[in-house]
C-alpha cells in the first residue's frame, strides 16, 4: 500500500504542463536585408523578403516568441541575409541573429533527404561519399530537397528554443529597455 501512495505523491508532483513564457511571450523582429552594401538591390531581394514572411507567419504560432514590426520593441532581432538551393546541399538560409550582447551570423539548411528503394536506409555523404551498402550491394536512391517553408518551419522553432532558453536573459534585457524609455 505505501508503494502506491509512493507513486501517486511521486505523480502529483511532476509538472502537468510544460513551462511557458511567466513576462509574456520574447519580441523578435524578422527582416529581409535586400540591399547590399553598395546602397545596392540584391539580385535576390524577392526571395528574401518572401522568406523573412515565412519566418514571421510560423513564429506567430510559437511558443515563446512572437513577432513585432518595431526594432525599438523586440528583444531579438533576426535577419535573413541570403538565400541559396544547391543540387548536393539543398536549400540554405544565411542569417544574422542579435539579442542583447549576442550576435552571430550563420547558415541553417535543411540537406538533401535520401529515399532508398531497398536495403538500410542512411544518411546521404554531402561531400560526395559512397551511398552505404547493405549486404555488399548498392540501394537505388532518388534525392528530395526540402522547401523554403521547411527551412521557415526549423528556423522558427529554433528561434523559440533559443528565446526558452535564454528567457531570464531576454527579460533582463527589456526590463533595461523599458526603465531607458
Amino acid at each position: 500500500m505505501s508503494s502506491l501512495v509512493l507513486a501517486w505523491a511521486t505523480l502529483l508532483a511532476l509538472p502537468l504542463a510544460p513551462g511557458k513564457p511567466t513576462e509574456g511571450k520574447i519580441r523578435v523582429t524578422v527582416v529581409a536585408e535586400t540591399m547590399d552594401a553598395e546602397g545596392n538591390e540584391k539580385p535576390n531581394a524577392g526571395g528574401l523578403l518572401d522568406s523573412a514572411e515565412e519566418i514571421r507567419k510560423r513564429v506567430k504560432k510559437m511558443k515563446w516568441i512572437e513577432p513585432v514590426e518595431e526594432e525599438s520593441q523586440a528583444e531579438m532581432h533576426f535577419v535573413v541575409v541570403d538565400r541559396s538551393q544547391d543540387k548536393e546541399s539543398g536549400y540554405a538560409l544565411r542569417y544574422r541573429l542579435k539579442a542583447g550582447d549576442f550576435e552571430a551570423e550563420d547558415d541553417y539548411g535543411e540537406f538533401a533527404v535520401v529515399e532508398h528503394a531497398g536495403g538500410t536506409p542512411g544518411i546521404y555523404d554531402r561531400q560526395g561519399g559512397e551511398m552505404p551498402m547493405t549486404a555488399g550491394v548498392a540501394m537505388e536512391h532518388k534525392q528530395t530537397y526540402q522547401s523554403w517553408k521547411t527551412i521557415a518551419d526549423g528556423l522558427a522553432r529554433t528561434l523559440d528554443h533559443f528565446a526558452e532558453n535564454n528567457y531570464d536573459r531576454l527579460i533582463a534585457i527589456r526590463k533595461t529597455a523599458n526603465n531607458n524609455r
